[in-house]
């Protein structure tokens, strides 16, 4: 049992690099078998049919993009003894969040955001993670308020949505090749999320 499960992992985890680096529509199941060292026809004991891979791979691929920003991002606030600190650890998070590295794993994340319009199972899947990972940042922000970092008056989860789609926002550049330097988008989205936490920013 515990070697099926194995598979099945292993068996995400190459689809998820292939996302990455093909996209959905040439996603083939030959290649994910290849790499995993098993037959193609092996890979359907474990999953129905490639769209049921290939939805598996998008969720975990979708939660782990994000938990590995907001982890260290919670242990950094925990950390923090001033606003200059607090400060600090958004400025981190967002550079680590703007890495050039991180353009492949945005894309998967808005093919998994457009495919859940039709898709009752990725729906539901990427609402469950978004409400851990939301509300992570929603005790964050919490927290801040009540250090005083934070425009009390906001309701924390909402701020906690709206950074996430500050964060989403950027796939709109890179979707365009012809951007140039995005360093500009990059500095208006951190300062953006900053001004909007300041103790007395008003709405």
């Amino acid at each position: 049992m515990a070697e099926a499960l194995d598979t099945r992992s292993l068996l995400i985890d190459a689809t998820v690099k292939e996302l990455v680096k093909t996209g959905v529509a040439v996603l083939r199941v030959s290649v994910i078998a290849q790499e995993v060292g098993i037959s193609e026809a092996s890979v359907y004991h474990f999953f129905k049919n490639k769209l049921d891979l290939v939805e598996s791979a998008q969720i975990e691929s979708y939660r782990r993009s994000h938990l590995e920003m907001v982890i260290p991002f919670q242990a950094s606030v925990d950390l923090s003894e001033t606003i200059d600190d607090f400060n600090r650890a958004i400025r981190k998070l967002f550079s680590m969040i703007h890495a050039p590295e991180r353009h492949a794993l945005r894309a998967v994340r808005a093919q998994a955001l457009g495919a859940a319009m039709t898709s009752q199972r990725l729906r539901d899947a990427l609402n469950e993670i978004n409400e851990e990972v939301q509300g992570r940042v929603t005790d964050v922000i919490k927290k801040a308020q009540v250090l005083g970092w934070v425009n009390p008056k906001l309701e924390a989860r909402s701020l906690a949505y709206w950074v996430n789609a500050v964060v989403h926002g950027r796939v709109f550049i890179e979707m365009d090749p012809e951007w140039g330097d995005r360093s500009h988008w990059d500095a208006i989205a951190v300062e953006s999320v900053l001004r909007m936490f300041e103790p007395n920013t008003n709405l």
